[in-house]
């Protein structure tokens, strides 16, 4: 089950003119970032920006992004809380990487047959007590 889940991003991308969307959940709020500041929405613009780089703090074009509005932050009457990111992409950040933990950890640290063990020194614990 949690190698269906840590996969399940990878295969939902989706696959646009023959080319797969790179990034995929980081580019919706690329592009969710890009829309509010067309919309001159910049109080959901940023928020947006900084979600993204949850998901790719190293993006270059989303960090020149964030300096802009921060250089900009008095004159849009931005604040220190509008650069954070958005509640539900914090959710999904901590709940992927620590489903992406716990799978590295079962890969590293737990056996196929480990089960079967379990099983065999239980019913060897259970025929004791008999």
């Amino acid at each position: 089950v949690l190698e269906r889940k840590v996969g399940c991003e990878t295969d939902l991308t989706p696959v646009v003119g023959g080319f797969v969307v790179e990034k995929f959940v980081a580019t919706m709020y690329h592009y969710l970032q890009f829309a509010y500041y067309k919309l001159n929405d910049l109080k959901n613009a940023v928020p947006c920006a900084a979600s993204y780089m949850l998901f790719d703090p190293k993006d270059e074009v989303m960090k020149n992004n964030v300096a802009y509005y921060k250089y900009h932050m008095k004159q849009w009457g931005l604040t220190e809380e509008d650069f954070l990111p958005r509640s539900e992409a914090v959710r999904y950040y901590n709940q992927t990487t620590m489903q992406l933990q716990m799978f590295e950890f079962s890969k590293q640290r737990l056996a196929s047959d480990d089960e079967g063990d379990v099983v065999e020194f239980i019913d060897e614990f259970l025929d004791e007590d008999e």
